[in-house]
């Protein structure tokens, strides 16, 4: 007959295992983390590669008999992260989720009187910072000296390693900033009022200024962030990650 240790058996009568001195058991995701427990387990997984490039942590645990719901709780929050009769739950940035951060999780099963059967013990898994850098250098072009002199001027950046597009836009600088330009560009240029990828449609990048031009005597900003898709046709992709934007400022001669 197998032997159980202490820890897993104290863990069946709840609280007693902490008691006891029992470690939790945690783990830096890099793939699945799963918990060998006894009768409740959790397992937290960050498909960061190749999965999604959201940050996004997949979370389930074995089904408890007798249970009429589970309670997800994410560690250092006062309340619930989700009640559920299901035995999964995706965390994602719409629930806080961030890149770069490590989060910690327990679930209990709890039965119709909303009594806690069982808890497991704690699982902590890391949400991995993306992949891609900032654009290193921004140029608009033609100019003389720190003078634009075209209205539909060419912008141009260097490529960055991992990227499958690049998102760019013109903003007007005065008592308030007006965005002129909006592109998602599969590149590293293009001309201003163009949209190169007109039949992509994503809801956090909403093309905008097509056949634009700038106006002379005018300051402006050009923000340049390089993306990184899953599928390398941007058209066909979902989830995109995005850099942090590079700016470079410029005015329009008359």
């Amino acid at each position: 007959m197998k032997r159980l240790s202490i820890c897993s058996r104290l863990l069946v009568i709840g609280s007693l295992a902490a008691l006891a001195g029992c470690p939790s058991q945690t783990g830096v995701n890099s793939g699945p983390t799963t918990l060998t427990l006894n009768a409740l387990a959790i397992t937290a997984k960050d498909p960061k590669v190749p999965d999604t490039w959201l940050p996004k942590v997949y979370l389930s645990w074995n089904e408890v008999p007798a249970t009429s719901k589970y309670e997800l709780n994410l560690t250092g929050s006062t309340v619930p992260l989700q009640s559920t009769s299901a035995t999964s739950f995706t965390h994602t940035p719409n629930d806080g989720v961030k890149e770069g951060r490590s989060y910690t999780y327990t679930v209990r099963a709890l039965d119709a009187n909303n009594q806690q059967k069982i808890a497991s013990s704690a699982v902590t898994t890391e949400v991995l910072a993306h992949s891609i850098g900032a654009v290193p250098s921004v140029s608009v072009t033609p100019a003389t000296g720190d003078k634009v002199t075209s209205t539909t001027p060419t912008i141009s950046w260097s490529e960055v390693t991992g990227a499958t597009g690049y998102w760019v836009k013109v903003v007007r600088i005065g008592d308030t900033e007006t965005t002129v330009y909006a592109a998602l560009v599969q590149g590293t240029s293009v001309k201003l009022g163009e949209w190169p990828l007109e039949t992509v449609k994503w809801l956090q990048f909403d093309q905008s200024g097509k056949d634009a031009t700038l106006t002379g005597g005018k300051n402006y900003k050009v923000n340049v962030q390089a993306l990184a898709t899953k599928k390398t046709n941007l058209a066909e992709a979902r989830e995109v990650d995005v850099a942090d934007e590079s700016t470079k400022l410029f005015s329009v001669g008359n």
